[in-house]
């Protein structure tokens, strides 16, 4: 856990502000096999841009340090409005969608993919957004 952690953290501080985090290490770190997949949730993004966006930023940097990197894995979305969430449900491969983040903080919470109570998942990286509006 400890080294996924700071594997993530690595590799956002380096997209973020790439002079804090030099290329050679990440690319050490990525050929040493440091890095592992990084696991992602969304709370109340209404489109999971946070999965797309994930996922062309670790293609990126794979591209860029030439090595393979593994792809990103999204554990858990949440979301409140029945139909987001149902989209959700019908576009993306998310093993569970949520619909009450009151609960997340939980050992068990609601996942409308299984249509039972389940553990919520660790995750190193957590979207949130709020409704869009229009």
């Amino acid at each position: 856990m400890v080294h996924c952690y700071l594997a993530s953290l690595a590799v956002f501080v380096y997209m973020c502000e790439p002079k804090f985090m030099p290329r050679r290490v990440l690319r050490a770190a990525f050929r040493a096999g440091v890095l592992v997949r990084l696991r992602h949730a969304s709370l109340y993004s209404g489109s999971e841009f946070g999965f797309h966006a994930i996922g062309e930023m670790t293609g990126e940097m794979g591209k860029q340090f030439g090595v393979s990197v593994p792809p990103p894995q999204q554990v858990y979305a949440c979301e409140a409005v029945p139909w987001k969430r149902q989209w959700i449900l019908d576009n993306f491969t998310v093993a569970h969608v949520f619909g009450d983040a009151s609960t997340m903080c939980e050992e068990t919470s609601f996942c409308y993919r299984t249509n039972s109570h389940v553990p919520i998942p660790e995750a190193d990286l957590l979207w949130y957004g709020f409704s869009c509006c229009g």
